[in-house]
């Protein structure tokens, strides 16, 4: 329901503007990791013989990967100028601190500087913040169809069999209002109807 899914084209070219970036980094430093906010037992496929063995994940859309260090540098927004140190009238401990966050601030505007030019454009951020305009509709379609079938939601896709038939005609409508609210052309149309979860 959450449409649409970044184009394969739009992938790769995110994925070349960061591997350009990774040409000034530390080679220790580039090493994946995966940041999950969505952890929890269903996700999560054990290898039943080793139980700390990891052999699948899924829901990946709730997953990030990112380098270590993008989760560990100041937010310097767009302020490129040179940080000044100033250390005048503070003792030995403020000192220290200030001085860290001086060289912090200095590594991070030099390290913006160098990748300045192989950063995504004004263009391609507009289109990512597009893409996420498109799963915001897509999670307000999803808390619509919810509300509509409040308690017989199927959790899961899991519906008892002596619910069905209502179920699958309330789904349809739902369906029906859901097109005719967000879909504007036939393009459209048949993109949601080939994603649409439900056989109605």
């Amino acid at each position: 329901m959450c449409l649409p899914t970044p184009r394969n084209s739009l992938r790769l070219t995110r994925a070349r503007k960061f591997f350009h970036c990774c040409y000034h980094l530390n080679q220790s430093s580039i090493k994946t990791t995966l940041w999950r906010n969505d952890l929890h037992y269903e996700n999560i496929h054990m290898n039943p013989e080793k139980w700390t063995e990891t052999v699948a994940m899924i829901d990946w859309q709730s997953m990030d990967a990112r380098r270590s260090w993008a989760t560990k540098t100041p937010d310097i927004g767009n302020n490129l100028s040179a940080p000044v140190l100033d250390t005048k009238d503070i003792n030995q401990a403020e000192r220290k601190l200030v001085s860290k966050r001086y060289h912090d601030r200095a590594i991070m505007v030099a390290w913006r500087m160098m990748v300045k030019g192989k950063i995504l454009t004004t263009e391609e951020v507009a289109e990512i913040e597009k893409d996420v305009e498109c799963d915001d509709e897509g999670i307000k379609v999803l808390n619509i169809t919810k509300e509509k079938l409040e308690d017989r939601w199927p959790e899961k896709g899991i519906i008892e069999h002596a619910n069905y038939e209502a179920l699958m005609t309330e789904l349809k409508e739902v369906k029906v209002h859901i097109m005719w609210r967000y879909l504007k052309c036939d393009e459209d149309i048949e993109a949601f109807e080939k994603r649409w979860p439900f056989h109605c």
